[in-house]
């Protein structure tokens, strides 16, 4: 009973997971297409428009949208990289082909705006960032994608790049 109390009582003290750090805010990105491979229906509009939330632990980085947070180590220059993938079957194995998984491998390399000193609080600021954001899709080793017939995603491994600038626009 006191190992269920104590497991209890961590679990409700723990920060919450899908946000971790402290939140710098709310930022508008704005993108332009620089390349794109896979298509014109698997890419965004050109220009690209949309809202993300940061936050900050130290010398972390965590894009808060939609999923659990993806983070990245902000350097001395205010430099950071962020990347995650993510593995999906796009198409199960048929008597004819083996199954098809598509890796999408998201990366961001940005630099925080100059505005206030990032420091060794775990708060401090930026009010903009600018960069590169690709999106890439390979099949995973081994997996049979030859008659994927998503025009979309039709020729496979593909890549979208665009160059990003993103402001604050609440706290």
């Amino acid at each position: 009973m006191r190992a269920l109390v104590l497991v209890l009582a961590l679990g409700c003290s723990a920060k919450n997971v899908l946000e971790p750090g402290t939140v710098v805010g709310t930022f508008k990105v704005q993108g332009k297409k620089q390349m794109a491979t896979c298509g014109d229906a698997a890419t965004a509009a050109d220009p690209w428009v949309f809202d993300v939330r940061f936050s900050r632990d130290l010398s972390t980085l965590y894009w808060l949208q939609n999923r659990a947070p993806v983070q990245g180590h902000i350097d001395a220059s205010r430099k950071v990289h962020l990347s995650t993938s993510s593995t999906v079957q796009v198409r199960a194995a048929t008597r004819t082909n083996g199954a098809c998984f598509v890796t999408r491998s998201d990366v961001l390399d940005a630099t925080l705006g100059p505005d206030e000193p990032l420091g060794t609080a775990p708060t401090g600021g930026f009010s903009s960032l600018s960069g590169t954001l690709g999106y890439s899709f390979a099949p995973e080793d081994g997996s049979d994608c030859s008659d994927l017939a998503d025009p979309s995603v039709s020729v496979l491994p593909c890549q979208t790049v665009y160059t990003i600038d993103a402001q604050k626009v609440r706290p």
